[in-house]
């Protein structure tokens, strides 16, 4: 799950342009281009630092908020160094935005803190598994797994993630939008983004829309597999979409996301959510029996009790991936009104939430943080 966070990416130098703080913050506007969990969490932590804030965002088919599975994993696959520090921090930014979002629209976002098990099938894995688990992580025996859960005692064995889990991206989702709808600094154009807008000599920026022109002080880009369609980019966005088939089956075994070797099986509600694959396959968001059959599989062979359980439902979404799977979040390097926060890979939802933090942050003036600089899209310079 977490290729994302477990790349070694070396630290990139950036000269970063200062950005003045807003000259008076009841005025500034910015304008996010994108209306799933990566933008409105920049929409919502720029609307609570007192920005007012434009989503210009129209409806995409296979967008990768809606599909996913919601793992908020960043111990799984030993993921080391900064990048799991970072992945620890970004997890344990979601008890306190679900809370508030349940103050502000009554909706409870199911949130799961119980661990995630990385469960392995062989003695070969299970060998792997022990010998390279992280610190905090604790292996479990065949009779350890079986107690905690008894869906999974066949398994050889599986290591114990405390802390990592799952949310439910679907209601979360729908919780910031409801937020953000109510909210009167935040206003929301249900229209195409076509063009990015700059303005020689002054801080201006805007997004151009068969409606007409949105401006603000900063311009977020926020857009997923989307971001790099859109005209007047200043530079080459490398993000491409890998689409990912996903099955929900009509039963819980589990109490514990389960991730195994080729899949992985998150419990929401009275269903049991299975993924995924990883296709090259551009924009089609067609699922196929040949994507779904495989999922089926590795989720019957981690988890044998769902055999009798029923298919509820298939899809896919568009994940926006990075050549080095890392996400592309900070300022243009010439334009210093245009920050990016795109290109999440297969952590869009464990990075939302503190993505937007960041963004916000940056677009007050505030110095980039060092664990963002791996980050910067400076380093796809003369790559891409």
């Amino acid at each position: 799950m977490l290729a994302t966070l477990r790349t070694r990416v070396s630290w990139v130098s950036v000269d970063l342009i200062p950005v003045k703080s807003p000259r008076n913050r009841a005025s500034s506007r910015a304008v996010v281009v994108g209306g799933g969990l990566i933008g409105l969490c920049c929409a919502n932590a720029l609307s609570r630092r007192g920005w007012a804030v434009t989503i210009v965002a129209e409806r995409q088919p296979g967008e990768a908020s809606l599909a996913a599975g919601g793992i908020l994993g960043p111990s799984v696959e030993s993921a080391v160094g900064w990048t799991h520090a970072f992945g620890v921090k970004a997890r344990d930014r979601y008890p306190e935005l679900i809370d508030d979002l349940k103050d502000r629209t009554g909706i409870h976002v199911s949130l799961l803190r119980n661990g995630i098990l990385e469960v392995a099938l062989t003695a070969e894995e299970a060998a792997r598994l022990e010998r390279e688990a992280p610190i905090g992580s604790q292996w479990l025996t065949p009779e350890s797994l079986r107690d905690m859960e008894p869906a999974l005692g066949h398994a050889s064995g599986a290591l114990y993630h405390p802390g990592d889990g799952a949310v439910d991206n679907v209601l979360l989702l729908s919780a910031l939008n409801r937020a953000l709808a109510v909210d009167p600094s935040v206003e929301f154009a249900d229209v195409k983004a076509m063009e990015l807008l700059t303005r020689a000599g002054t801080a201006s920026i805007g997004i151009r829309t068969r409606h007409g022109l949105h401006e603000g002080d900063v311009v977020v880009l926020a857009a997923g597999s989307w971001t790099p369609l859109l005209a007047g980019l200043p530079r080459k966005i490398p993000v491409t979409p890998v689409r990912g088939q996903m099955l929900a089956l009509g039963a819980h075994p589990l109490t514990h996301v389960a991730y195994g070797p080729r899949g992985y099986i998150v419990p929401r509600g009275e269903n049991s959510v299975a993924g995924s694959t990883m296709e090259l396959s551009g924009f089609d968001v067609a699922t196929t029996e040949e994507g779904t059959s495989a999922i089926a599989a590795a989720a019957l062979s981690l988890c044998p009790p769902l055999r009798v359980a029923p298919e509820v439902a298939r899809w896919c979404g568009l994940r926006p991936m990075t050549p080095d799977l890392l996400p592309i979040i900070g300022r243009d390097p010439a334009h210093a009104s245009l920050l990016y926060a795109c290109g999440h890979s297969r952590n869009g939802i464990l990075l939302a939430p503190i993505t937007g933090e960041i963004i916000a942050s940056l677009a007050d003036g505030e110095a980039a943080q060092p664990d963002v600089l791996p980050f910067s899209i400076e380093r796809f310079r003369g790559k891409c």
